[in-house]
C-alpha cells in the first residue's frame, strides 16, 4: 500500500507543478488521468477492515484473501464424539475388552470394578475419570454396576495401605475390594490366576508391564474384623476412542469443492495421530507462506467445527472490498473526461478530494453485499462516461457563451457529488448510515462552495449548464454500471 501512496503523491505533484511550469498548458491532464482512478482505489484500501470471527483466530490480516488457496487447521477440529473403552490385564496378559467376559477371573474383576466405581471417581478425579467415564468403560465391558451392588450390598468403606476400597456382603461373608494404581500391586501377596495362589518373583516381574495409568484391583476376605491376605485380581486401562467430526469433514469437503486445499497443523502430534487413526488423509502443513492458519478460541467441547465459515466470511469480505475498489476507481476515472473541459486542475482536484473524503468516512461502515458483476459491469459505463462529455464539448461554447471554464468546473464537481452521495446512500438502513450520509452531504456542500468561490467571474447560465451536464454524466455512469452491466452479466 505504501508504494501506491507514493505513486499518488508523485502524480499529485505533477498535476500541481505542470501548470506552474507551463502556464496555459494542459499537460497536467496526463498525470491526472492516472491519479483519477488510483486515489479512490487507495482510499478503499485504507478503509480495509480486519475480518474477525468470534469463534476463530487467523493470520488473515497479513494475507491477500484473493490468493488464498490453502487453509491450515488444527487436527483437533477433526475429533468428534469421544467414548471410552478398556483394555484388561487378567492378571498378567493383556486382553481386549471384546474378549473380556470369556476369560477366567472375569466375574471377580467385574465385581471389583462395579463395587469400587465410586472410589475411582473420588480418588482419581484429577486423572479425568468422571462418573460418565466410568459408566462408559463399564458398559463397554458389559458390566452392570447396579446388579453387582444389589447382589453385594455395601457395608462400609475401607482403606488398605492408603488405597481406597469398600466392604461388601459376599454371601454370608464380608469381602473387601480395593482399587489404585500399579503401586497397589506391591502390597498384594496373592494373585487370582485361574485359581488363587501366592505371587512369585517372576509374577512381580511380569506385573511391570502394566501401564502406569491402569487401575489395579485387589480383594481380600474380612474374618473377625481382620483383613486376610490381599489378592490381586486384574487391571483395567480406560482407552479413549474418537470418531471423526462430521461437521469438520463436511467443511473440508465444501472448501475442496471451491478449489481450496486443507492441511493439518503438525504442532499437536496427539491430535494429528488421532486424525490419522480415524482415516483422515488430508496432507500436513509444509510451512509455505500465504497459507491461512485457523485456530479455535473456545475449549474443545464448545468450539464449532465448521471451519469453512470464517474462510467464506473472509472471501466475501475480500470480494466486497475488490468490488468497491473497482467501483471507486471507475468513478474516479470518469471524472477525467469532464476535467478536460477545464483549463485549470483545481476543479478536478477538488472533485477528486470530495470523492476520496466520502470514501474515507465510510471506514467503520458495513456495505450491503455487492450485486453480481463482471467485466461488462465496469466496461459499460465507459461509453456514456466518455461520450457524453465529448458531446457536451460541442455545445458548451454556444450555451455557456464562451465560459467553458465555469461550465467545466461545475460539471466535474456535480459529477463527483452524485457519485459520492449515491455510494454513501447505499449505507442507509445500516447502523450509522444516516449519520454518514449527512457527513458526506456536508463534504459535498463544502466542495461545491469551493467551486463557487473559484468561479466568481462565471455566469449563472454556465454554472447551471455545467451542473446539469455533470449530473447527467454521473447518472448515466451509475445506470450503465447497475443496469446495463448487470443485465449483460446475468444474460
Amino acid at each position: 500500500m505504501l508504494r501506491q501512496a507514493l505513486i499518488c503523491a508523485a502524480l499529485l505533484a505533477f498535476v500541481l507543478a505542470l501548470p506552474l511550469l507551463a502556464p496555459g498548458s494542459i499537460g497536467w491532464l496526463i498525470p491526472a488521468f492516472f491519479l483519477a482512478p488510483i486515489a479512490p482505489w487507495l482510499c478503499v484500501r485504507l478503509n480495509r477492515r480486519a475480518v474477525s470471527h468470534r469463534d476463530w483466530e487467523s493470520n488473515a490480516d497479513h494475507l491477500d484473501a484473493d490468493r488464498i488457496d490453502t487453509v491450515c487447521i488444527e487436527p483437533s477440529l477433526l475429533i468428534g464424539r469421544r467414548w471410552l473403552q478398556a483394555e484388561i490385564w487378567l492378571p498378567f496378559e493383556r486382553v481386549g475388552g471384546e474378549r473380556f467376559r470369556s476369560q477366567k477371573g472375569a466375574m471377580a474383576l467385574s465385581a471389583a470394578v462395579a463395587l469400587t466405581d465410586e472410589c475411582v471417581q473420588n480418588e482419581n478425579s484429577a486423572e479425568g475419570f468422571s462418573a460418565q467415564d466410568i459408566s462408559e468403560w463399564e458398559q463397554a465391558l458389559g458390566i452392570s454396576s447396579r446388579n453387582f451392588k444389589l447382589r453385594n450390598p455395601r457395608m462400609d468403606d475401607a482403606r488398605y495401605c492408603g488405597f481406597p476400597g469398600v466392604i461388601v456382603l459376599d454371601g454370608k461373608s464380608l469381602r473387601a475390594y480395593f482399587v489404585g494404581g500399579p503401586a497397589l500391586l506391591t502390597e498384594c501377596r496373592r494373585v487370582l490366576d485361574g485359581t488363587e495362589r501366592n505371587l512369585t518373583t517372576d509374577d512381580r516381574e511380569r506385573l511391570r508391564d502394566i501401564p502406569s495409568r491402569a487401575l489395579c484391583y485387589a480383594t481380600a476376605l474380612l474374618i473377625d474384623g481382620h483383613l486376610q491376605e490381599v489378592c490381586y485380581i486384574g487391571s483395567v486401562l480406560p482407552v479413549a476412542r474418537y470418531g471423526v467430526s462430521p461437521d469438520a469433514l463436511a467443511a473440508g469437503q465444501r472448501l475442496h469443492r471451491m478449489g481450496i486445499h486443507v492441511t493439518l497443523d503438525t504442532q499437536d502430534t496427539w491430535a494429528l495421530e488421532n486424525a490419522r487413526a480415524m482415516g483422515v488423509e488430508w496432507p500436513e502443513d509444509d510451512g509455505r507462506t500465504g497459507v491461512l492458519h485457523l485456530r479455535g478460541v473456545h475449549p474443545d467441547t464448545e468450539q464449532p467445527h465448521e471451519f469453512d465459515r470464517p474462510v467464506l466470511a473472509l472471501i466475501r469480505a475480500s470480494r466486497q472490498e475488490r468490488y468497491h475498489r473497482l467501483l471507486c476507481g471507475l468513478f474516479g476515472l470518469m471524472l477525467w473526461p469532464c476535467a478536460t473541459l477545464s483549463r485549470e486542475p483545481w476543479p478536478f482536484l477538488i472533485a477528486l478530494l470530495c470523492l476520496c473524503l466520502t470514501i474515507l468516512i465510510t471506514r467503520d461502515q458495513v456495505f450491503p453485499p455487492p450485486p453480481r458483476y463482471g467485466p461488462r459491469s465496469f466496461l459499460a459505463p465507459l461509453a456514456p462516461g466518455v461520450l457524453l462529455p465529448l458531446i457536451i464539448w460541442f455545445f458548451i461554447e454556444y450555451i455557456a457563451k464562451g465560459d467553458s471554464t465555469t461550465a467545466g468546473a461545475y460539471m466535474i464537481i456535480s459529477e463527483a457529488i452524485v457519485f459520492s452521495i449515491w455510494r454513501v446512500s447505499l449505507l442507509l438502513g445500516q447502523p450509522g448510515g444516516f449519520r454518514t450520509l449527512l457527513l458526506g452531504s456536508l463534504i459535498c456542500l463544502i466542495a461545491f462552495s469551493a467551486i463557487v468561490l473559484l468561479t466568481t467571474n462565471g455566469t449563472w447560465i454556465s454554472a447551471s449548464f455545467g451542473s446539469v451536464a455533470g449530473v447527467l454524466v454521473a447518472v448515466a455512469v451509475i445506470v450503465g454500471h447497475r443496469v446495463l452491466g448487470m443485465e449483460k452479466v446475468q444474460g
